[in-house]
């Protein structure tokens, strides 16, 4: 794997009050690929609790299903050599 990306917020802190977890580690529900009605086809998969993005995998960027106002948004991520990736919020 090239790299990886855990959404969501530590396992601990999951039960915390107005805390959403976006990401249980098993399914990506939370999800859906950008100007897409679900998850990518190719492209991601869930490895060992991860979302990860295979290299040359496809099915391009992720996007929450629901839109969010006022947040905190807490993540874990890891990228291999060469990678560009960032995170974008506030999209419509």
């Amino acid at each position: 794997t090239d790299g990886w990306l855990t959404l969501g917020v530590r396992a601990d802190e999951a039960a915390a009050p107005g805390w959403k977890v976006l990401f249980d580690g098993k399914t990506p529900e939370h999800w859906r690929g950008f100007r897409q009605p679900g998850f990518p086809d190719k492209g991601w998969v869930i490895e060992a609790g991860c979302l990860v993005h295979l290299k040359n995998g496809g099915g391009g960027d992720l996007v929450t299903r629901e839109s969010y106002g006022d947040f905190e948004f807490e993540f874990e991520w890891k990228l291999g050599a060469g990678a560009n990736s960032g995170v974008k919020y506030l999209l419509s």
